[in-house]
């Protein structure tokens, strides 16, 4: 199989993608950080300052999520605009299973002692484990607020529209990145030369974007308050589809190839 060509190739070879447009300059970047962290690896600064950040923005973000659900869960249905699932999608014993599996695989990378591999550990568990973590409770976290107006036709059509997309996406990145590393043309069809342009240009131009839709929204505020209409409705569903359509084009596009 193609893929499996990507985790075969020399170690000459897996320089090439150091030329990719979209994530060589954040390889080399997150590559020379991580080096300079490791070099800081064992201070009490540094140790206080992980454990700073994995109680705010690992625990305390992915927790947060279970009590937003945990709140709204148990609101009166009469307050409701919209019904939401009779099931909890993400109790509390589902953080405690993701804390657990998080730390473990974190002992584990320990008796990694490789010099070279040290410098990506941190990224694997930053990028990798912990956003696959942070992506399942999301999608809980929308599953139990949609599932009942979706139905399960609404909801199965929705996740496999996801899975659609994130399986053209990652196919997509496959084919580029086969053709970068061992420097040989490889027949794409349309979609995939699309899917590539549209992602360089999202990770190229996005911010802009995004900071222009926020300023147009500060000049020019429509509304004071949050929408509970069926706008409202579309655009908290939209969310739920861009952030996993982002989330997927993230590890494809510059986590994935930083760990090849």
């Amino acid at each position: 199989m193609r893929w499996q060509k990507l985790f075969t190739a020399s170690f000459e070879e897996s320089l090439n993608l150091q030329d990719d447009k979209i994530s060589g300059a954040y390889s080399q970047k997150a590559y020379v950080e991580t080096i300079e962290v490791e070099q800081k690896r064992g201070r009490f600064k540094s140790n206080f300052i992980y454990i700073l950040y994995s109680m705010l923005f690992v625990f305390g973000l992915n927790y947060l999520l279970v009590i937003i659900v945990d709140g709204i869960f148990h609101t009166n249905p009469d307050e409701l605009t919209l019904p939401i699932s009779k099931i909890n999608f993400l109790p509390n014993y589902v953080f405690y299973i993701g804390s657990c599996l998080w730390l473990s695989l974190i002992v584990i990378g320990k008796r990694i002692s490789q010099k070279f591999m040290l410098s990506y550990r941190l990224h694997f568990h930053s990028g990798v484990t912990y956003l696959f973590w942070f992506y399942v409770e999301t999608n809980l976290l929308f599953l139990t607020f949609f599932a009942e107006s979706l139905t399960r036709v609404g909801t199965l059509l929705f996740l496999l529209l996801v899975g659609l997309i994130g399986y053209v996406i990652i196919r997509s990145r496959n084919l580029s990145l086969l053709e970068l590393m061992y420097k040989k043309p490889i027949e794409k069809k349309k979609i995939d030369q699309c899917i590539s342009s549209i992602i360089g240009f999202i990770f190229k131009y996005g911010w802009g974007f995004v900071l222009a839709g926020l300023l147009l929204k500060f000049i020019f505020p429509s509304s004071t308050g949050v929408r509970t209409d069926w706008i409202g409705y579309i655009g908290i569903l939209a969310i739920w589809f861009i952030l996993d359509i982002a989330i997927i084009a993230f590890e494809t596009y510059l986590i994935f190839p930083y760990m090849l």
